[in-house]
């Protein structure tokens, strides 16, 4: 049974495969974070992109760029143990991996 909100006609479904969408793309966030993470760590350790006296200008906006890019895997890792432990996703009781919704 679909329930239609009155004013923006939004279909909310009922049957639970909203929450499903949201944690893929909760995971997806969370690892294309990591990524990036991983990714500008080697630019700048491995190449000669950018140069050092760059890098020192750059430096505190490193610094939070990956305060930010942690702060969504932390928050992602900490929703998932708190829905699991209150059993807020049903659908799946393991820990989730990488691409289960692309296998299906």
């Amino acid at each position: 049974m679909k329930n239609i909100t009155e004013e923006n006609n939004i279909q909310i479904p009922q049957n639970g495969t909203g929450m499903k969408v949201r944690w893929t793309n909760r995971r997806r966030m969370a690892w294309l974070s990591l990524i990036c993470i991983i990714l500008v760590t080697c630019l700048i350790l491995f190449t000669n992109l950018v140069p050092e006296s760059r890098l020192k200008v750059l430096s505190e906006v490193i610094t939070w760029f990956y305060f930010c890019l942690s702060s969504v895997i932390g928050a992602y890792m900490g929703l998932t143990t708190w829905a699991s432990i209150k059993g807020v996703r049903e659908e799946r009781r393991s820990p989730p991996r990488l691409f289960d919704d692309i296998r299906k």
